[in-house]
């Protein structure tokens, strides 16, 4: 019984977490001639990379 609360407890964490960390960010980069294919788009004042 008490494997089972620690299995209940655990995948409600790792589910808790994977919904915290979905985020979209949608939008086209752009230059001078237009669309930039394969461009990579970093937050500001992170280390995130998308």
């Amino acid at each position: 019984m008490k494997q089972k609360k620690i299995l209940l407890s655990f995948l409600t964490l790792l589910l808790s977490t994977i919904m915290y960390a979905q985020q979209e960010i949608t939008g086209t980069v752009t230059d001078a001639m237009g669309p930039v294919i394969g461009a990579t788009v970093m937050e500001k004042g992170t280390t995130n990379g998308y």
